[in-house]
C-alpha cells in the first residue's frame, strides 16, 4: 500500500510541476507581448504627436501650436531611445520641431506687431511658409521611416503554445 501512495504522490508532483511550467511559459509570453505593445504605443504616440502638431500649424491656432510644438519636442527627445539611430527618425523630428518653432515665432510676431513694419512681416511670413512646406516634407519622411515600427502586418496573435 505504501508503494501506491508514493507512486501517487510522485505522479501528482510531476503533474503539478508540468502545470507550473505551462503557467510560467504562458506568463512569459504574455509579459513579452505586453512589452511589445507598450513599445508600439510609445512609438505610435510619437507619430500622432507629429500629426497633431501639423494639424495645429495648418489650422493656425496659436494655443494649439504652442502645445503641440512642446509635445513634439518631448517626442523628439523620446525618439532617441525608441528607434535605431540609422533610421534618422530623431533627426526628422528635430527638423520638424525647428520648423514648428519658426512658424510659432511668426504667429507670435504677428500677434504682437500687428501695426509694425510690413517688410519684416513679409520676411517672417516667407520663412513661415517655407517652414510649413518643409514640415510637410518631413512628415512624409517620418511616415516612411516609422512605418516598419508601427504596422501590424507581421504581428502574430498570442497562442498558448
Amino acid at each position: 500500500m505504501g508503494n501506491y501512495v508514493t507512486l501517487a504522490v510522485a505522479i501528482s508532483t510531476g503533474f503539478i510541476g508540468m502545470i507550473t511550467c505551462i503557467i510560467a511559459y504562458s506568463q512569459m509570453k504574455i509579459a513579452s507581448a505586453k512589452v511589445k505593445l507598450d513599445l508600439y504605443e510609445r512609438r505610435f504616440n510619437i507619430y500622432v504627436t507629429a500629426l497633431n502638431c501639423y494639424r495645429a500649424l495648418y489650422k493656425k491656432q496659436p494655443e494649439e501650436i504652442a502645445k503641440y510644438t512642446y509635445e513634439l519636442m518631448k517626442s523628439c527627445r523620446e525618439a532617441q531611445f525608441l528607434f535605431k539611430e540609422d533610421d534618422v527618425i530623431y533627426e526628422i523630428l528635430t527638423k520638424m520641431h525647428r520648423n514648428g518653432g519658426i512658424i510659432e515665432g511668426y504667429r507670435e510676431y504677428i500677434s504682437q506687431n500687428a501695426n509694425r513694419s510690413k517688410v519684416n512681416s513679409d520676411i517672417f511670413h516667407k520663412d513661415s511658409v517655407n517652414a510649413l512646406r518643409e514640415f510637410e516634407k518631413n512628415l512624409m519622411d517620418l511616415e516612411t521611416k516609422i512605418k516598419p515600427y508601427i504596422q501590424f502586418e507581421n504581428v502574430k496573435g498570442w497562442t498558448f503554445f
